[in-house]
């Protein structure tokens, strides 16, 4: 009937699932952050983990230390919300 309609469709869905296994998980979590740093929940946790993900997809960090050591960085200095 459609094989090669469903056919296509497989082979978008695994190109799509293959694509997804490249994209590295997070280094930390925003309960991690708060632990380590002392924070509550809010704004400004986001914004540190949307740092550090940039951060990571670029290259620049790739373990949770430096991650870390990213951020003790940026909290000794003023953040801009």
């Amino acid at each position: 009937m459609h094989y090669g309609l469903i056919k296509k469709r497989i082979q978008k869905i695994e190109a799509l699932s293959s694509e997804r296994a490249k994209i590295p998980k997070p280094l930390l979590s925003g309960r991690e952050l708060m632990q380590f740093f002392n924070l509550s929940s809010g704004p400004k946790v986001g914004n540190l983990l949307g740092l550090i993900r940039e951060e990571q997809l670029t290259g620049h960090i790739s373990t949770k230390e430096e991650a870390l050591s990213f951020l003790k960085d940026r909290l000794d200095t003023p953040l801009e919300n």
